[in-house]
């Protein structure tokens, strides 16, 4: 397991970073950490307000994109996501997305689980490639294409992540490339009647295509990190605490994204001067804000700590809150469910597994260690 300092900005990938969170919510839920030079906010009813205030923004304006990534076809993607945006560019994205997934027939999920996964699939393979490919079919794509297509977003993933050295940013840079060739020749196919594709491109509101081709290199590429995650954190609670014979499989998925959420924190920057909390936050600060933590407040979910299928009122804040709550929330849970569901009747126990966690500042998620490695 990782055993890497706790701090705010290594919490995500530490093999035990809840103790800490607690701590912060009851000692300083919202404090400047001057080593990293970030505000940290802990508090669940806080962290809504930032992500609701028109003083804080996802990205500091002065650095649209990663100053590593600059001038490369990389950035040209990440400068369009909707996730990296405010205002109308956003928006008009972000509904049609959101009227587009709301259309995709899911009843076809355990097919298509059953086509992408093989029986010589390991759990690293389960957790990234089956999402993506689950997705892909979704999309529209041509089924031929898709190992292609993992590589390159296995690449990609590497221009999201300041932790990514100039060889990964290189190799960033060339599939973003590819990706947006691939996705170009795609949309001027012919697709398949009722795909996502389809629905988006007959939306009165979709935007320019470039806009449209960066943010569905986006879907995949949350689907390589985020939805991983979730699954590889589910087969984690699958070990330490197994499944209702009662209750809907769901239920389970999403206590996972709630109690151990593969999206740990993120970020907002401030545009303009404002108080919270008895705290002065000026322009051009930037703010952590633990989701992790949030999810296990006791003023947010009751017994925040316990892991506990029955909630009736579970809340999460694991995909995003207000203007930038995540629009592929219910169908991410969906291919996790899907995908487990499928491990399960073939005869997955996710047990015993060793495991250790992902560098990353904001990301939870577990690489699977075989025997021989251990």
């Amino acid at each position: 397991m990782a055993t890497t300092r706790i701090h705010p900005l290594a919490a995500a990938s530490h093999a035990h970073p809840y103790s800490y969170y607690a701590a912060l919510r009851d000692e300083a839920p919202i404090f400047f950490d001057a080593e990293h030079k970030i505000w940290v906010v802990s508090r669940a009813d806080l962290i809504m307000e930032l992500m609701q205030s028109p003083h804080c923004v996802v990205r500091p304006p002065n650095e649209p994109v990663p100053a590593a990534i600059v001038g490369s076809a990389a950035a040209e993607v990440f400068a369009r996501l909707i996730r990296m945006n405010e205002g109308q560019a956003h928006l008009h994205l972000k509904r049609a997305l959101q009227r587009s997934l709301a259309l995709v027939d899911t009843a076809c999920l355990p097919q298509l689980v059953k086509k992408w996964r093989s029986a010589e699939c390991d759990l690293h393979a389960l957790c990234h490639f089956v999402p993506v490919a689950v997705l892909a079919d979704l999309l529209g794509f041509a089924p031929d294409t898709r190992p292609e297509i993992m590589g390159w977003i296995a690449d990609f993933v590497a221009c999201l992540s300041p932790l990514s050295s100039e060889a990964d940013i290189a190799r960033a840079s060339v599939a973003a490339q590819c990706l947006l060739v691939h996705f170009t020749g795609v949309l001027e196919g012919d697709l398949p009647q009722g795909s996502l594709l389809a629905n988006l491109l007959q939306d009165s509101e979709c935007p320019d295509r470039q806009a449209l081709l960066a943010n569905l290199i986006g879907l995949l590429t949350q689907s390589y990190e985020a939805t991983a995650g979730l699954l590889g954190n589910c087969l984690i609670a699958l070990q330490q605490h197994g499944v209702s014979d009662t209750l809907p499989l769901t239920s389970f998925v999403e206590e996972v994204a709630r109690y151990d959420p593969p999206v740990q924190s993120t970020r907002r920057f401030v545009v303009q001067d404002f108080e919270i909390h008895g705290q002065l936050l000026r322009k051009g600060d930037a703010i952590l804000l633990i989701l992790a933590a949030a999810n296990r407040d006791a003023a947010f979910n009751a017994k925040g700590d316990d892991f506990a299928l029955s909630r009736t009122d579970r809340r999460s804040l694991s995909f995003g809150h207000g203007r930038h709550s995540c629009p592929g929330q219910v169908l991410a849970i969906k291919i996790t469910t899907a995908i487990l569901s499928d491990y399960l009747a073939q005869g997955g126990t996710a047990g015993p597994l060793q495991w250790m966690y992902q560098a990353s500042v904001n990301g939870r998620i577990p690489r699977f260690i075989s025997p021989q490695e251990c």
